[in-house]
């Protein structure tokens, strides 16, 4: 399968650490579940509210040769009156995004 670019968006809300992580396979099979099976693309994201960041380290290769390729970051504060957007960011092995 040939090789597409994605977006996605991730909505952050503030006021705690936290972290989550992101895999990505061939989206039509449990192949990532046998040994010796499918290729994930496995991506850690960390927020760390005192430096108001979003961290990620990423590594792997989906099977299916799709794999988020950019970012962008949408804040919610407590008492702001609207959300803050980051700027669209390559998802490379590591990157961060501060709130504007």
């Amino acid at each position: 399968m040939a090789s597409q670019s994605r977006h996605c968006h991730w909505q952050v809300y503030t006021g705690a650490d936290g972290s989550f992580t992101l895999f990505e396979d061939d989206g039509e099979t449990l192949d990532y579940k046998k040994p010796g099976g499918a290729a994930v693309r496995k991506t850690n994201f960390t927020w760390s509210d005192s430096s108001k960041t979003l961290s990620w380290t990423a590594a792997g290769t989906p099977s299916s040769g799709i794999a988020y390729k950019t970012l962008e970051a949408v804040f919610f504060a407590a008492g702001a009156a609207a959300p803050s957007r980051s700027a669209s960011t390559t998802i490379g092995e590591k990157g961060s995004v501060k709130m504007p």
